[in-house]
């Protein structure tokens, strides 16, 4: 290879390794430049310091030219974010004093809680200025409600009285004046439901007499139960209008049903002797309707179950299921 060409090929690596070392001084001097640091620097020499005032406005009274009312103020200056609140103030009514509305905020420190005054059941603490201040009382006196003097000590509730259903505990005088406290305090509650362990087999409900009817429930044989509870107890109350009925022996042309209901069971004063009731033949979804026909009494316990049923006047045997009831015996 002659020395020319050499030559040539030192001059194109040259040329590229300075354009190369070019590039990469323009590249820092690029992040250099938009550096976040650099960039807060540099607001924070332009940066002034705040400079913020209040000034208000006239106050506006409530009622009438004169007394409690309200003025507005507005936080402005260089640098400051412009804010305004409103603050109360004062016109002295003709022949009061004149008095120099606060310029802000009074703030004041606060001193502690005095003693509790038995006599009004207060206690005070002193509140004194922080910055003397046109308009603000150097002094204020603030007042509050003591805390509970008298602390006490919660006993355990005791057995329930069943002849009042009430069931009682006591409370020990923990922290005060004995002089000022009661050294004990007792306390009364309604029982909760089964609290005395009293549980009873619900018994039949009698016939209807001067329309009322009573139920008499066995307590049942438990070793928890309280020796204290009655070995029955009775309950009464005022009597159902029980009906038996017939159904029509067909639906009529405006596709309903009726049925004569008589009374067996309840006061005449209260319920009708003779009532007739219509339903219609076909339920929503358009299915012949479910019909039947008064309950029957439920039958000897088997097996821990009775049972009762009623006939079905209307709709075969997609009618069963709700023509037989069962419960624990």
């Amino acid at each position: 290879m002659s020395r020319d060409r050499v030559g040539q090929k030192l001059n194109r690596t040259t040329l590229k390794m300075e354009r190369v070392v070019v590039g990469l001084l323009l590249v820092c001097l690029v992040v250099v430049q938009g550096s976040p640091v650099l960039e807060r620097q540099e607001r924070g020499a332009g940066r002034k310091a705040k400079a913020c005032t209040w000034t208000f406005g006239d106050c506006v009274p409530e009622n009438g030219n004169c007394g409690q009312g309200t003025r507005i103020g507005t936080k402005s200056g260089e640098g400051c974010r412009v804010k305004q609140k409103t603050f109360s103030c004062r016109i002295p009514c003709p022949g009061e004093p004149e008095t120099v509305e606060p310029q802000g905020k009074c703030r004041y420190m606060k001193g502690p809680w005095s003693d509790c005054n038995t006599s009004n059941n207060m206690q005070n603490r002193t509140l004194t200025l922080k910055k003397s201040k046109a308009g603000c009382d150097q002094v204020k006196l603030e007042q509050k409600k003591c805390k509970k003097e008298c602390k006490y000590t919660k006993g355990e509730w005791g057995n329930c009285d069943p002849a009042t259903n009430m069931m009682t505990r006591v409370k020990q005088l923990k922290k005060g004046n004995s002089t000022r406290c009661n050294a004990t305090i007792t306390q009364t509650k309604p029982c909760k439901k089964n609290k005395m362990g009293c549980k009873y087999m619900k018994g039949e409900w009698s016939d209807c007499e001067d329309g009322m009817t009573t139920r008499t429930d066995q307590l049942k044989p438990r070793n928890n139960n309280n020796p204290e509870c009655p070995a029955t107890r009775t309950k009464t109350k005022k009597c159902k209008c029980k009906y038996t009925w017939t159904w029509d022996a067909q639906c009529d042309d405006h596709n309903l049903r009726t049925r004569t209901m008589t009374l067996v069971m309840g006061n005449p004063n209260d319920c009708a002797q003779t009532k007739q009731e219509q339903k219609s033949c076909v339920n929503k979804r358009g299915q012949e309707a479910c019909m039947y026909g008064p309950w029957g009494e439920f039958s000897e316990c088997v097996n821990g179950v009775k049972t009762k049923r009623r006939d079905v006047a209307q709709g075969g045997d997609r009618c069963q299921a709700k023509a037989v009831k069962t419960k624990r015996c």
